[in-house]
């Protein structure tokens, strides 16, 4: 029996073919093992079925301290928090209307869907594979810990037989030329430190008429006069798109048929991460505006 991942995977930039050597499940998925190339030159664990292509500690998830301390902060039962955002988006969402029709696109992908930095919120993923339980999904994150709480939630809520996952840098994804039917994220792209290289990657990974589905933010532009000088220099140099949307991006990189649309403006929460704290240090109240976008590549 094969796996579904059988063949998939490459070393990240240099795009030499792994193979995956040990153990497999019943149903033929992998378990412990690794993935090398034939040269032996090049080797990476696979753990539970997931291959590790990334060091871990993705937004502190992978260090136990931090993580600790977040979920003490939050006042959060780690052990209950993946069932807990899992109930949230699938049956609590208030914006799911807004959405659904978009979601079902995403299920009824044919080939591989892959979605970028999931996260502990699972980003998309349960609302595909609600709709589609054998979508061939691939969830995907910098750090280790959430993705091996989604796995175990997975196993015990029977998600579905083609779900897998993955430890993935979305800067350097280990994927080849045109392998993915779609590429998905929900906030994951706008929490990479190199949003170009990333939404590049994805352009590069997906096949000839293949999507880009994503929902991301960006810092709320007409707040800048209230920001200091320094403060405003420093939002441009990070949030380049800021005031400008992701279509010019998009469209340098080649996608086609670039569709945005305004999804809404929330408030930036002290705590929330490097650009609240950044933020609050200023003095500066900040709201994030959100974009829905979907963008194709053509043959």
């Amino acid at each position: 029996m094969t796996d579904l991942l059988d063949n998939l995977f490459v070393t990240p930039e240099s795009r030499i073919k792994l193979c995956y050597e040990g153990e497999a499940d019943p149903e033929g998925r992998w378990a412990d093992g690794a993935l090398r190339t034939e040269s032996g030159d090049a080797s990476f664990r696979v753990e539970h079925g997931i291959p590790l292509f990334h060091p871990g500690e993705g937004f502190g998830w992978d260090n136990d301290e931090l993580r600790e301390a977040q979920f003490r902060k939050m006042g959060v039962d780690p052990g209950k928090l993946i069932e807990r955002n899992y109930d949230y988006v699938v049956n609590q969402w208030p914006e799911y209307s807004d959405y659904e029709h978009w979601i079902e696109r995403i299920a009824r992908t044919d080939g591989l869907i892959l979605e970028v930095a999931v996260g502990p919120g699972g980003g998309f993923s349960p609302l595909i594979l609600q709709k589609n339980r054998d979508a061939r999904l691939i969830m995907s994150d910098l750090g280790f810990w959430p993705l091996n709480q989604w796995r175990q939630f997975a196993a015990r809520a029977d998600l579905g037989p083609n779900l897998r996952f993955a430890q993935i840098d979305a800067t350097r994804m280990p994927l080849p030329d045109r392998s993915i039917e779609a590429v998905v994220s929900y906030g994951g792209i706008s929490n990479v430190g190199d949003r170009h290289a990333a939404l590049r990657e994805a352009f590069r990974v997906l096949r000839p008429g293949g999507a880009l589905y994503m929902t991301e933010w960006l810092p709320n532009h007409n707040i800048t006069p209230k920001c200091p000088p320094e403060m405003v220099a420093k939002l441009r140099e990070w949030f380049p798109q800021m005031g400008k949307g992701f279509k010019p991006l998009l469209g340098e990189i080649g996608f086609h048929r670039r569709r945005e649309t305004y999804a809404g403006t929330r408030p930036l929460v002290p705590g929330e991460g490097g650009l609240a704290d950044y933020c609050e240090k200023h003095s500066v109240t900040m709201s994030l505006v959100m974009w829905r976008i979907t963008a194709y590549k053509l043959g």
